[in-house]
């Protein structure tokens, strides 16, 4: 955890593209929970079945993460990645129980945290704030499940090139 001037943060905040929009107050209200933590390359910021408790909203300030899924089928591939000005982590009404895999920083990263203790607050008090990371947290639910389907695809037509190749193989 790094030590950063209140000012300094809400400053950032409204900067950041993906919240900057929210109201001045709202960002304070996040300035005053969070705190700031900086990544090197190759440093994991969350790991596989690593409880929700553990971890909050990350607001990407700076650099680069992506989260890498090792789902049994042809070994770990990454899933989703996130750059400055994005957010992640756990978000409001998430029902995630653990993380779904390894969040590794791909460039020096600096992030601010909110730990998911604050979220019941977050929720009453910063309803733009929580509408903002709602919609975040639709599109990546979207994103996850088409990824899912395709991965689901790309198998089933793998399945199905083997047994042709087989059959051209092997007439009977």
């Amino acid at each position: 955890m790094t030590a950063i001037d209140a000012g300094t943060i809400v400053q950032r905040l409204q900067a950041h593209a993906t919240i900057g929009g929210a109201p001045v107050a709202e960002l304070e209200w996040l300035a005053a929970r969070g705190y700031l933590k900086r990544y090197a390359v190759g440093d994991f910021v969350i790991r596989s079945g690593q409880e929700r408790g553990s971890f909050g909203l990350f607001v990407v300030l700076t650099g680069h993460l992506a989260l890498y899924v090792d789902r049994g089928r042809g070994g770990r591939r990454k899933l989703a990645e996130w750059r400055g000005g994005e957010v992640s982590g756990i978000l409001p009404y998430s029902r995630t129980s653990s993380a779904i895999g390894d969040g590794v920083a791909e460039a020096e990263t600096e992030i601010w945290m909110v730990d998911r203790d604050h979220f019941p607050e977050m929720i009453r008090t910063c309803p733009e704030l929580t509408t903002i990371l709602v919609h975040v947290m639709l599109d990546r639910a979207r994103h996850f499940t088409s990824t899912e389907l395709r991965d689901e695809k790309l198998v089933s037509l793998g399945k199905l090139a083997a047994g042709l190749a087989h059959e051209l193989n092997n007439p009977a």
